[in-house]
């Protein structure tokens, strides 16, 4: 039995993010990209333009000042992390320093990654 709606293959939270809003995946068919295997799911707003909802930047150096704007803005926000194993997760908030609400102490995200590596057997392994 399958846990996931995609094959374990590489991806870009760009993809995920864009097959979460319409339901499709941009790269399906194209080989060394993650492929949706289970049908269903994604697809919540397949009327809207995504692009008014998202935005893309790649300046590490102001990603949680950038992440912490986008979301009080109300954008959906995906951090792809890259280096050595590329790996995607969704933001979902901040901790601040009381005294000094510029300084994070904490992020909130949602990592669906199912560890497989350190669990043996898992299903979809």
């Amino acid at each position: 039995m399958k846990s996931a709606h995609f094959s374990d293959l590489g991806g870009n939270s760009y993809y995920g993010f864009d097959w979460w809003w319409d339901g499709t995946n941009d790269v399906q068919g194209v080989g060394g990209w993650a492929q949706e295997d289970v049908d269903g799911g994604g697809g919540f707003y397949p009327t809207l333009d995504i692009d008014n909802y998202r935005r893309w930047t790649s300046d590490d150096s102001a990603a949680l000042s950038t992440l912490d704007a986008w979301m009080h803005a109300g954008y959906g926000r995906t951090i792809s992390i890259e280096g050595g194993m590329a790996h995607a997760i969704t933001a979902w908030g901040f901790e601040y320093d009381d005294a000094d609400t510029d300084y994070y102490t904490g992020i909130w995200v949602t990592d669906s990654d199912d560890d497989k590596l350190n669990s043996p057997g898992y299903p979809d392994s």
